[in-house]
């Protein structure tokens, strides 16, 4: 909680772990899919503000101070998982090894004394490829609007809300961030996307030891200066 509300800080918020207070008016589940009225979100955006999370570290609890609020770990806590498991890894001894959980991936060592071969997939053709990276002892999450979507009277809705809105955000279709650790990239995949490729690639440039690479509604890929698709 504590790392996520950072990562609210450093992205003004396009990261919100208290979207949760809107759970549930959004449904992507297949069959069940469901678009909410502006009546709804309007009603419960209200609850979803990062700087009313308050956090005791000391007595190591943590205080929602309006009534009705909830918190969400979704966008963060696969990520930790990720690094957890490594380090498990790393621990007995291993020490060329790939932990991947969704979107989010953890690579350690080589694969036979070169760094493991990484495919991004394009967002909009399953079978293509907008970048082939070759990594090594790092971190790499990439959120998407093809993972959890469905559409409706012709509108593309996914899973990826804006907590100012309320509603998926725009103006990305893929974002790809590599950096230290796992849950710091997981997180910040989805505060890029929210953010979208002028804002995001901005936060990203400020942050030492990340890179990112950014496809935007239109399919145009914007990347970081560490990062060459060539």
């Amino acid at each position: 909680i504590s790392a996520a509300l950072q990562v609210s800080e450093l992205s003004g918020g396009a990261f919100d772990i208290s979207w949760a207070g809107m759970r549930g008016i959004w449904r992507f589940e297949k069959g069940k899919e469901r678009v909410p009225s502006d009546q709804e979100i309007k009603d419960k955006i209200t609850l979803v503000d990062y700087r009313e999370i308050e956090i005791n570290r000391e007595k190591k609890t943590v205080f929602l101070r309006k009534k009705g609020m909830s918190i969400g770990l979704g966008g963060i806590a696969k990520g930790y998982a990720v690094d957890m498991a490594m380090q498990a890894l790393v621990n007995s001894g291993i020490k060329d090894a790939i932990v991947k959980a969704g979107g989010d991936m953890r690579i350690q060592g080589t694969e036979d004394g070169k760094p493991w071969e990484i495919g991004i997939q394009h967002p909009r053709n399953r079978d293509k490829l907008i970048a082939r990276l070759k990594l090594s002892n790092i971190s790499i999450s990439t959120s998407g609007d093809y993972e959890r979507f469905f559409i409706k009277d012709g509108v593309l809705y996914h899973h990826i809300i804006d907590p100012k809105t309320g509603y998926p955000a725009k103006e990305c279709s893929s974002v790809t961030i590599i950096g230290p650790d796992t849950m710091t990239t997981d997180a910040l995949s989805t505060a890029v996307f929210v953010l979208g490729p002028e804002k995001g690639m901005k936060l990203i440039r400020s942050l030492k030891g990340i890179e990112g690479i950014i496809a935007d509604g239109t399919g145009k890929i914007y990347t970081s200066p560490g990062i060459s698709l060539e």
